[in-house]
């Protein structure tokens, strides 16, 4: 398990540092750029609301 959790590692340190070819920046790049802008992760109950609600319709 160890084996697996570096190789997972090594494949974010990998990916992360990696220069996109549309942006010209690494992915942490632009995070650091666009984290002003983002919000919040909205609370687990709201998220589960949207997964786990059904709805029904009946089409004529």
């Amino acid at each position: 398990m160890d084996d697996l959790i570096a190789i997972v590692k090594e494949f974010n340190k990998d990916i992360n540092n990696e220069i996109c070819q549309t942006t010209g920046q690494t992915p942490y790049e632009r995070h650091q750029y666009e984290k002003e802008y983002l919000l919040p992760i909205p609370s687990k109950d709201l998220i589960a609301s949207y997964i786990n609600s059904t709805l029904k319709r009946k089409v004529s």
